[in-house]
């Protein structure tokens, strides 16, 4: 049957404390391992641009981190909803593990060239296009429905301590160490997130195995359940165009300063971000995000747009920092209570499937994006704004010209555009929230 519209029990004669203390134990373990992914991250993305010079390639990195995501999800999102969840983000782990091996490998033999660092992006995003789905389905089976806004609220504040931790760090271990040294410590997170996630039970109750229909079947039914339900299905289309028009920006911002600074100055600015995604994730994780959730992710998805373009105005690591701040300090708010929409609109038999087709829809976005924003950038918008460019005398006059002046003036534009996204989408996605009833 298309939906069933029941809930994961909680292990018998469990109180509600043991549920919620299971929930921050996995939540804890994913903090360590998140911190650790961004120390490699952060590193292999220095080593790559100081190697060539180029946005392209640079770009390229984090388009070989998002394939995966929108190749694999969907199969994922269906296993999550048909397997033990836990068993999945253990095995999503140890393959992320693997991939990081295989680079040390190849940095400590000398043999690393620039086709291996996408090949370990690839398998490593392959591995998380696995994990988060069996992940987000399981906080409506470990959190009360009242408390679905603040769990989403800790999710995105483990991605802030792991912002603010692993760009600092990574800048401090790229002057004392080796690659393979950052490689090693991120290795020992994945160990330390697969230890936590033995300790614990995660519900599976009718979850795992919502009906008989066979695997192929239950992947295409995913789509089937949000394509009848209108108000989803424009969210989707929402995050679609807003994602593409963030990631382009998203992509640019470390070449962007590399293009008048070092990595130390990189690093602080993302710590910076960090920090705001930080305040956010707390504010979020306290306030839950309100009775009007779809209110909630659209006007911070303006703030967003905002911190994006002012993040182009000057080569100025104070402007960008603060523009960062600003920007990463909406992300808890639009991701907790897109999630947290999802968790309570959405049948639990049907979590993992909807979760891995929001995936798909955002990772398609971004890897548009991350694709067309090096060569924009590099063929078309710095070209322009170099002295004697053709936007040197008129845009150039505002925000500069010289190296990185056309990345800044993509911020602007794309900052803009988001902005404008948020009143298109209004009118259609302001009554979800009455419109679809909640389903958990």
């Amino acid at each position: 049957m298309i939906e069933q519209s029941i809930r994961a029990k909680s292990v018998p004669g469990e109180s509600r404390f043991a549920a919620l203390r299971r929930f921050f134990i996995i939540w804890f373990g994913q903090l360590v391992s998140l911190t650790g992914s961004g120390l490699t991250a952060f590193a292999l993305g220095v080593w790559v641009f100081q190697q060539t010079g180029s946005a392209t390639s640079f770009a390229l990195i984090a388009l070989a981190g998002t394939l995966p995501r929108a190749l694999f999800s969907p199969v994922a999102g269906a296993l999550a909803d048909r397997y033990d969840r836990r068993k999945l983000m253990i095995a999503a782990d140890m393959g992320a593990g693997l991939s990081t091996i295989l680079l040390i490998a190849l940095f400590v033999s000398g043999r690393i060239e620039l086709w291996h660092i996408y090949l370990g992006a690839f398998l490593n995003a392959a591995a998380n296009a696995f994990q988060f789905p069996a992940y987000s389905a399981s906080i409506p089976t470990l959190v009360p429905k009242e408390q679905l806004g603040r769990a989403n609220g800790l999710v995105q504040l483990a991605n802030a301590i792991g912002m603010i931790i692993a760009p600092v760090a990574a800048g401090i271990l790229i002057a004392t160490t080796s690659i393979p040294t950052i490689m090693i410590i991120d290795l020992a997170t994945f160990l330390f997130a697969v230890g936590t996630l033995l300790m614990v039970r995660i519900p599976r109750g009718e979850v795992a195995r919502a009906d008989d229909s066979s695997f192929v079947r239950q992947v295409v039914d995913g789509w089937r359940y949000l394509r009848v339900r209108h108000a989803l299905l424009a969210l989707f289309g929402f995050l679609v165009l807003g994602n593409f028009l963030v990631g382009v920006a998203a992509v640019l911002l470390a070449p962007m300063v590399l293009s008048f600074s070092n990595a130390a100055t990189l690093g602080a600015v993302q710590a910076v971000g960090g920090a705001g995604l930080l305040v956010g994730g707390i504010l979020m994780s306290v306030w839950g995000g309100g009775q009007r959730r779809v209110y909630t992710f659209l006007g911070f998805f303006a703030l967003l747009g905002i911190g994006v373009l002012g993040a182009g105005l000057h080569a100025s690591a104070v402007t960008i920092g603060i523009s960062a701040f600003v920007a990463y300090l909406s992300l808890p708010f639009i991701i907790g209570t897109l999630g947290a929409i999802l968790n309570s609109k959405v049948a639990p038999n049907f979590q993992g499937r909807v979760v891995s087709l929001r995936v798909t829809a955002v990772t398609l976005a971004f890897a548009l994006a991350y694709a067309t924003a090096g060569p924009l950038a590099d063929r078309v918008f710095e070209p322009l704004l170099l002295p004697g460019g053709a936007l040197a005398s008129s845009v150039g006059q505002v925000i500069g010209t010289g190296d990185g002046r056309g990345m800044a003036a993509l911020f602007i534009l794309m900052g803009a555009l988001a902005i404008a996204a948020v009143g298109l989408a209004m009118p259609r996605l302001r009554n979800l929230d009455s419109e679809l009833p909640d389903a958990v």
